[in-house]
């Protein structure tokens, strides 16, 4: 009997099911003998047959693989085979994703098992964060508060533009009282009077600190880059102070 006859034809599974003739069941065994793929094939289909016997409740084995009298061989009904088999399939299917599941449900536990082993590498990190926080809070503190130093008024100087009215025919025109300038500004110093041809310009910080001094004529364009804060400013004369002002720097 010829090898693709017998794989196209079924003739394995028909041999099982008792539906090939004498001839062809002859055939058959002659070439199982020869053939080691055949025999292999057939003896998975028996196993396959084996167990829908043994999974099947007593009465339907009855039933269904039992041996009629008038035949010489059981009648099986291969369509109900096949729907048990389909049923094996989703037992096997159903058994293993409960394997899965169990497996993932492992898995996840050790994933919160790692999470928190986590929280104290995170719970350090947060106590650094606070630890960096409180420094960067000190040190912004601090900046706040020597720059609060740098508006600080001088009670002196104060005393000192309440009384230059006594300047007389000296009229400063900029810049202008209190008036508020950017660090890279140029300050523009001009005055006018009958008095003075030059005087001496004076640029003080808010600790009295002398910052700039130079003799200048009415105009003048004052350029030098100072730090924010509070600073006064004075016209002099050789022997005393003409005039008092004062400008502030912000960024």
């Amino acid at each position: 009997m010829n090898h693709n006859d017998i794989i196209n034809n079924d003739l394995i599974d028909k041999y099982l099911l008792n539906q090939l003739t004498e001839e062809e069941e002859n055939g058959l065994e002659e070439h199982l003998l020869f053939c080691d793929e055949c025999m292999d094939t057939l003896e998975k289909r028996k196993a396959i047959i084996g167990i829908i016997r043994n999974e099947l409740p007593k009465e339907i084995n009855q039933n269904k693989f039992a041996i009629p009298k008038t035949s010489k061989k059981p009648v099986i009904n291969f369509s109900f085979l096949l729907k048990i088999a389909a049923t094996l399939l989703v037992l096997v299917s159903i058994t293993w994703l409960g394997i899965l599941l169990s497996d993932k449900n492992k898995i996840g536990k050790n994933v919160v098992s790692l999470k928190s082993e986590n929280i104290d590498t995170i719970t350090f990190k947060k106590e650094d964060s606070t630890i960096i926080n409180k420094e960067f809070n000190d040190e912004y503190e601090k900046n706040t508060n020597l720059l609060a130093e740098a508006y600080k008024i001088m009670p002196e100087f104060e005393n000192f533009i309440e009384n230059s009215v006594r300047a007389g025919n000296l009229e400063v025109l900029s810049p202008k009282f209190n008036y508020k300038f950017k660090p890279n500004e140029i300050i523009k110093i001009r005055w006018e009077s009958a008095d003075f041809d030059s005087l001496n310009f004076i640029v003080f910080d808010n600790k009295a600190n002398i910052i700039f001094e130079k003799q200048i004529d009415t105009t003048y364009l004052f350029e030098q880059k100072l730090k924010p804060g509070l600073y006064y400013w004075q016209l002099e004369t050789t022997e005393e102070s003409v005039f008092t002002g004062k400008f502030i720097i912000r960024n």
